[in-house]
């Protein structure tokens, strides 16, 4: 039997492959600290309401913030969902810490969106951090349940 976390992965990748000739990696540094104000692993909301998604994001290894984010859905069959993107603007003195790169202060964000057009279920929040030449997967453990 195949893993579900491997199916979510092609899945991203293949979602990925008409970014051009940047490199895709799988493994970087992310957290979603909050999903509509709830520190819970799955958070349920409607169809058509507002979705929150408040966070921070890195490359731990060459100590950088991403020019943008964006914030995927990924559903339980492994269908990949843009959901919103945006910039980091949250100073995360934290994280900067954490990873001793002073640099990268601003790696929070905080994006609101409405949903639309997802069909019920549960699904996965996964970052997309987009550098100049790659772009980095990172999964959370952070899901959303649409009712």
């Amino acid at each position: 039997m195949i893993n579900s976390r491997i199916i979510i992965l092609m899945a991203s990748l293949i979602s990925l492959a008409g970014c051009g000739d940047k490199q895709i990696f799988t493994e970087t540094s992310c957290s979603i600290d909050s999903v509509n104000d709830s520190g819970d692993l799955i958070v349920a909301t409607k169809g058509n309401g507002i979705l929150t998604v408040a966070g921070w994001a890195a490359d731990s290894l060459s100590k950088q913030a991403p020019e943008t984010i964006t914030i995927n859905l990924v559903s339980s069959a492994g269908v990949v969902s843009k959901f919103t993107e945006g910039k980091l603007t949250v100073a995360r003195p934290d994280v900067s810490a954490v990873l001793n790169a002073p640099s990268i202060a601003n790696t929070g964000f905080g994006l609101s969106e409405q949903l639309e057009s997802l069909v019920p279920g549960t699904y996965e929040i996964q970052i997309l951090q987009q550098f100049p030449e790659r772009i980095l997967v990172c999964k959370s453990a952070k899901s959303v349940r649409i009712d």
